[in-house]
């Protein structure tokens, strides 16, 4: 049996062997071993040819490699050639696609900083906040008894730490300057249980002592400057008390944004106050780590029946809900994660369309190329040569574009986070650069597969003729023979999904847009309109007659009021059967809200008496003896004639209340539209929240007034306002993010379509030009060869439309699903979207189409 050379040896030759040379020189080789073992030995034999391999591979690997850069050389000056000879079609693909990307990499940026909230924390995986919901699932929470935190960590083994948190708006003041600052009551094991990292200061001790505080780097600037606020005393104003001293015995660096817990200091939760400590009223946070291997599903079990068993007659289940989650999900379903995957779908279908546009344009400028390939066949280029020379030439096109698309992105992001009032840093990720490379990358071998696969494979005869059919040359009996072209059946394919997908965002954007302004006009039950908004202080509550009475002498200020929670917030008691009344026949289902509201209440916010009187000066009694219902508290209720009714709180209990119903207010809406009108029961306080009722017009001279006149009775108070229209609008901010992305995702998708519809126009005419030259001679008037030119147009987008309609229906259908008042799906805007789209297609390719019409049918049939 004959010996063969070294088998490792002779693949690392075939390797670096020329290709065109390959097969004779290694049978050289093999003679010359043979020849070697014969007169010598195996041993001699198989050295010689290691020899011959090591001498061989560097001259042929630097061979290779020189003239791989200089085809590199001349296929980047052929690319740029062709670039620079197609100049308006190669700027108008570059400039789609890179618009898509730049839109997909913004978003994907979003995505990708919703998506990290609370993800820094060390113990992220093990960190969950405790909430809850009833036993109907119709009421969801988050606010628990101040004691729930202790009493969890004290029972349940499973939990290795838990603290409270309760935050609080106030002021902080060292050496007579004050700043409006949010604050935190929370427990020693706050720190250890959350990655908040320290500049200066003990973790573990640093809220040992109670009359310590722990402030934030951005705050211990605005206090003490560059002095070192360690050991100085701060005072802090619970807005309940005196000031308190406290001792800063730690700073802690800036809250990253992408933390759901904000706050500019902490607290010892010692020192909150004493009705916070209560297991009857709800409005602190809790928070839990669990110990490790703890599954929280059995946890849940475990925790569900706390409340039960320390409150009267709760219907309130506890369980954990995943620090993660807390930012994107919320409670009853739904949350920032709804847009997260919105947004994400969005970027995808920019990019898709973007994508289309592109493999749409590349293909019908490679059509122009047809003699190109067929001389190079001719002069000898291989297949693989062509392929790699149009691989090349689409991917140098989308690296153009992706580069492109970064400086776009780079440029637009400010916008984006005024938009989204975020402060998001572009970061070239791993993650992010592999995305995008790789889409680059796709884009690339996906648009140049064609010309690269598909037209290198043709005979180069028809190639040189310039009539070579799309994807249909077959060998039948050793002959080339041609069918009919799909050509045209793919690109109007393309272009149907891409203006498909136009009409299904212009239809969206004008039914969200609808949504948003029946919204904003919608009759609520009460005045929005030129009120003003306060928060007051402690200082301004301890003197909230003397400030009324003196803005009420400014002829603009019509009338003022006050409740101790807004009107568009409604909070309740967490159990049905907090509430009794005579008569009562039924247990209710869900619960009633409460508030607490002055005498001035009704008269500034313009609402109305269904029946019975409000509150009044005149009944002194209505202040520890009256309640007011509203109509659905009534109906839900099952009460006929309520007025003069009892109306019981906390019945059977020691804190028993017994009340007398003394009217019925009007529905109004005490929250977003999302939610029907649920059960209220007011009550005569007032509190924190205070109206101002105003006149139009002269608004900027009133509000300086009313503070000047706030700052002279309360000297050193923050005068912090907002108007109640803005401050009702900002209800709806999720969906007015969604409308301003899907009016700029419009605009973008209708840009890169238009673009390149106009780019296909300009190739379809091109290609015709000899067709239109000889239609004009025979006859043909000018509205003939515009009809000609744009009748496919018009039955593509036809169809388009019909594609269309019904996702845009579905989707819009489910969306509106979320709004317990909204509006109908009206015909008028469906028809509305399409004739948009046909407007949009027409203008687009009207130039074009005139500019044809209108040319010398001369200078048509001498085009080549």
């Amino acid at each position: 049996m004959q010996k063969k050379p070294p088998r490792i040896a002779a693949v690392i030759l075939s390797w670096v062997l020329p290709h065109k040379d390959r097969d004779y020189l290694l049978g050289d080789y093999e003679e010359s071993f043979q020849r070697k073992l014969e007169e010598k030995s195996a041993l001699l034999a198989s050295l010689w040819y290691w020899g011959q391999m090591i001498h061989t591979t560097p001259k042929y690997l630097l061979e290779s490699f020189y003239w791989r850069i200089v085809m590199f050389r001349i296929s980047l000056k052929v690319t740029f050639r062709n670039i620079k000879k197609h100049t308006i079609h190669s700027f108008t693909n570059i400039s789609g696609l890179s618009i898509g990307l730049a839109c997909s990499l913004l978003i994907m940026i979003w995505v990708q900083h919703e998506l990290s909230y609370d993800r820094f924390h060390e113990n992220a995986d093990r960190l969950y906040r405790v909430v809850y919901s009833s036993d109907d699932g119709e009421l969801h929470g988050r606010y628990l008894p101040g004691p729930l935190a202790a009493y969890l960590r004290e029972h349940f083994p499973e939990f290795n730490s838990t603290t409270g948190f309760r935050s609080w708006e106030t002021k902080i003041a060292f050496d007579n300057k004050s700043f409006p600052s949010i604050g935190s009551y929370v427990d020693p094991s706050f720190l250890s249980m959350f990655s908040f990292p320290f500049e200066k200061g003990e973790p573990k001790t640093a809220l040992s002592n109670p009359n310590s505080i722990i402030i934030t780097k951005n705050l211990a600037t605005k206090l003490f400057g560059r002095d070192d606020p360690m050991g100085k005393t701060v005072s802090y104003n619970s807005g309940a008390s005196d000031d308190i001293p406290l001792t800063v015995t730690g700073i802690l660096k800036d809250i990253p944004q992408n933390s759901h817990l904000q706050f500019d200091f902490l607290l010892s939760f010692e020192i909150i106050y004493d009705w916070m400590k209560t297991w009857r009223n709800k409005n602190v946070f809790a928070y839990v780590l669990l110990e490790k291997n703890i599954i929280p599903e059995e946890v849940n079990q475990k925790i569900s029946g706390v409340l039960k068993a320390h409150k009267y007659d709760s219907n309130l289940n506890l369980h954990l809900q995943s620090i993660k989650r807390v930012h994107l999900h919320a409670l009853g379903g739904g949350g920032r994660i709804t847009y997260v995957y919105t947004f994400s779908m969005m970027a995808l279908l920019v990019l898709f369309i973007a994508c289309l546009n592109f493999i749409n344009l590349s293909t019908a400028q490679s059509e122009q190329r047809f003699k190109e390939i067929g001389v190079k066949k001719v002069v000898g280029s291989s297949r693989i040569q062509l392929v790699m020379q149009f691989l090349f030439e689409s991917m140098i096109l989308s690296f153009l574009s992706l580069l492109l698309a970064v400086f776009i992105a780079v440029f637009f992001l400010p916008s984006l986070n005024t938009m989204l009032g975020t402060q998001i840093v572009f970061k070239c990720t791993p993650n992010l650069v592999l995305s995008i490379i790789g889409i680059a990358l796709l884009i690339g071998v996906v648009s140049g597969s064609y010309p690269a696969f598909v037209l290198s494979s043709f005979h180069p005869v028809p190639l040189l003729k310039g009539n070579v059919p799309f994807f249909k040359l077959h060998h039948r009996k050793g002959k080339l023979t041609e069918g009919k072209s799909r050509s045209p059946l793919l690109r109007k394919t393309l272009v149907i999904i891409q203006f498909a997908l136009s009409v299904g965002f212009i239809g969206c954007i004008l039914f969200i847009n609808q949504q948003l302004h029946y919204m904003r006009n919608k009759d609520l039950g009460f005045d929005k309109e030129n009120i003003l908004v306060l928060r007051a202080t402690r200082g301004f509550l301890e003197k909230a007659s003397t400030i009324k009475q003196e803005l009420l002498n400014h002829p603009r200020i019509q009338s003022i009021a006050s409740s101790l929670l807004r009107i568009d917030t409604w909070e309740s008691a967490d159990f049905s059967s907090a509430f009794s009344w005579s008569g009562k026949t039924k247990e209710i289902e869900g619960l009633i809200g409460q508030n607490w509201v002055d005498h001035d209440f009704l008269k500034t916010l313009n609402l109305e008496m269904a029946e019975g009187r409000f509150f009044s000066l005149e009944f002194p009694s209505d202040s520890t003896g009256a309640v007011i219902l509203n109509e659905t508290a009534v109906r839900i209720m099952d009460i006929n004639e309520p007025l003069g009714k009892e109306f019981i709180f906390v019945p059977g209990s020691p804190n028993e209340r017994k009340k007398t119903i003394i009217g019925v207010i009007k529905d109004y809406h005490t929250e977003s539209l999302h939610q029907e009108i649920r059960p209220m029961v007011l009550e005569l306080g007032g509190g924190r929240n205070v109206y101002i009722k105003i006149q139009k017009g002269h608004i900027p001279e009133t509000l300086s007034y009313i503070e000047r006149k706030i700052k002279e009775i309360v000297p050193g108070e923050p005068f912090d306002y907002a108007f109640f229209d803005e401050e009702l609008d900002n209800l709806y901010k999720n969906e007015r993010l969604l409308g301003h992305l899907m009016k700029y995702g419009t605009l973008l998708v209708l840009l890169i379509s238009s673009v390149g519809m106009f780019s296909l126009a300009s190739f379809s005419i091109v290609r015709r030009t000899k067709e239109i030259g000889i239609r004009k001679l025979l006859g043909a008037s000018r509205f003939r060869i515009m009809f000609m030119l744009t009748k496919d147009l018009i039955n593509m987008i036809f169809f388009s439309i019909v594609a269309a309609w019904p996702i845009v229906y579905l989707l819009m259908k489910k969306w509106l699903d979320n709004f317990v008042y909204r509006i109908s799906l009206s015909v008028w805007i469906f028809i509305l979207s399409g004739l948009m789209a046909i407007a949009i297609a027409l203008l687009t390719v009207s130039y074009q189409s005139i500019k044809a019409a209108t040319a010398n049918p001369v200078d048509s049939l001498r085009y080549e």
